[in-house]
Formats: structure tokens, sequence, C-alpha cells
């Protein structure tokens, strides 16, 4: 209603009247059909076609009803069925591309990305949880077994964007405590992105599933003890899903909110994040990065990891493989 009260509005400013538009909604934007004329071809070939002025004011000459409702019902059939195609026409997006917004220090990156615009972001200042001015502080440099000072000890060092990250990561930087983990869990997530994003290419065809989250195999959630894992691993090889278990009853609270995915087993809460695509390994396949994070249910453990997710034969089961960062 509103785009037709706006198209109203522009054509009478331009024009002075309002012609007789169909007007749809599609994937590709607002779609106006604007017929000639509403005379149907099988009338009265005496009968005057009625001119604009005539269709406006409706004076002295208006097409038979019958006849231009017909026609009308002719054009909604028409347009309906071109929008319909376009539809069906879409070509899936399979541009390099963020799938959650990418939050930095001063500024939120959406939407199609380049390597070389990842590259550049890497030189600018994270966004950490919490607003210490220390809280860039939380990774620690061991001392060089090879230095021949004795006074040689670990170094805690400031990091501040996803380059210095990186390159502490290669001389061996750990977190600490607690608060240091926590941190080091938001910076893993820009970093793990934009890793990924630099090293893609633009996919030639996609062959994961609309729904990526729930399709995604068991094997993601990790078990503790032998036990579990054995079981876990079983029930990978026999193609099980998240979407599976939770039908099993095996997971609950299970809530898929735009590109993230909450559920709980008897122990812990996950939350899974789809956070960007393109073709990482350059086979022209499209790749999905996700992110998955834990903690345990009334306890203070917790973990954050990426994890990138391929498939090279839509009839295959997905694959799942850690997103190396150093």
């Amino acid at each position: 209603m509103a785009m037709a009260e706006d198209f109203a509005g522009l054509s009478l400013r331009s024009g002075r009247q309002i012609p007789q538009t169909l007007l749809a909604v599609t994937k590709r934007g607002p779609l106006f059909f604007t017929p000639t004329s509403l005379k149907d071809d099988r009338a009265d070939p005496t009968t005057e076609p009625p001119t604009s002025d005539s269709l406006l004011i409706h004076a002295k000459t208006p097409p038979p009803r019958d006849c231009s409702v017909h026609r009308l019902l002719k054009l909604i059939a028409f347009a309906v069925t071109s929008a319909v195609s376009l539809l069906a026409a879409e070509p899936p997006d399979l541009t390099i591309r963020l799938i959650a917004p990418l939050e930095l220090a001063d500024f939120t990156v959406v939407g199609a990305i380049t390597p070389a615009g990842a590259l550049r972001l890497m030189q600018e200042k994270i966004k950490l949880g919490s607003p210490e001015p220390d809280a860039y502080e939380f990774l620690t440099v061991p001392a060089d077994p090879k230095s021949k000072d004795p006074k040689a000890t670990e170094q805690r060092i400031r990091v501040e964007n996803v380059e210095q990250y990186l390159a502490a990561m290669k001389r061996g930087a750990y977190p600490m405590t607690t608060f240091d983990i926590a941190m080091d869990g938001w910076a893993v997530r820009p970093t793990a992105v934009l890793k990924f994003v630099s090293r893609c290419i633009e996919s030639k065809r996609t062959r994961l599933p609309e729904r990526l989250l729930p399709a995604l195999p068991v094997e993601i959630l990790g078990a503790e003890g032998p036990a579990a894992a054995k079981a876990l691993k079983a029930d990978t090889a026999k193609g099980k899903t998240l979407g599976d278990y939770q039908q099993a009853g095996k997971l609950k609270q299970f809530q898929l909110k735009g590109h993230e995915l909450h559920f709980e087993d008897a122990t812990q809460h996950f939350v899974l994040t789809e956070l960007a695509r393109g073709d990482l390994d350059r086979d022209g396949n499209e790749d999905a990065l996700v992110a998955v994070a834990w903690a345990y249910r009334g306890g203070s453990g917790s973990g954050f990891h990426t994890v990138v997710i391929r498939r090279a034969d839509s009839k295959a089961r997905l694959a799942v493989d850690p997103m190396p960062l150093p």
C-alpha cells in the first residue's frame, strides 16, 4: 500500500494523472506494469479505444465493463506469471560476503566484502567485551627458550587489531587468566572472519543446504570421554545432524534466529553463528565459516572456536574442518 501511495503521488506531481498500473514486489525490487489500454481485442471493433483522458475522468466512451475486466484479469495473470518467473530465475548469491555483521571498535561491516578489503580491516581496532583500557593486554608471550638472559621472563603484550593478534599467535602467545580467555574469544571471531575472507575467491556454485545450521553434522558438538566420543563418531558416520538430535529429544531449546542457532544438551548451552561465505579451498564450491560458542549450564567453563563447512557433492555429508588462525 505504501508503494502504491508513493507511485500515485509521483504520478500526480509529474503528469497530473495516475495511469492504471499493476504493482508487484519481487526479490529484484518493485515491478510496475502499465498497459497502454485495457481494451479487449475481442470487443466490438467499432468501439473507440479509450484515451488517457477518458480513462482518467470516465468520460464519453468508456470501454465495455465486461471487456475491461476481462482484459485486466489477463494483465494481472501475465504480470504475476512474470513476477514468479523472475523469482524462480533469481540466481544464488555467490559473492564473498559476511553473513553476520562484523563488529569492530569504531564501526560495523556488513554484506559483500573483498579479500583486499579484509586485509585492510585487519589493521582496524577490534572490539572487546570490556570497556577497561587494559583489556587489550590479554595475551602473554612466553620467554624465549634460546635467550641467554637469566632474567628473561614471559611478557604480557597489548593486541589491538587482527594483524597484531596473528603476529602474537605466531610467537606462541596465549591467554593466561579467565578474563584473558574471555577477551581472547572476542578477538578470535574477527580474526577468523577476516582470515577466511582474505583467502577466499568468488564461488561458482553452492552445494550447501538453504538451512545450513540445523543440517550440520553432530560432530560439531564435541564429546567428553571415550564412550561419548565413540557414540558421537558413530552418529556422525550415520549422517546424524543437529536437526536429527533435536527431533530425537537430545537437544532442547532449539531455536534458529536468522544466522544463529541456540540449543542445549544435557550439560551445555550452545550458540552457532554463520559468519561468512566464500570459496576458501578454490574448488568452485561455496564454503561457510561458522562460529561455535558453548558454556556449561550452571558452571563457569566456556569456549569458542570457528570451523569451515564444505560440501563438494550435494549428496555427500557436510564436512567440518577447523579454521586455522596463525
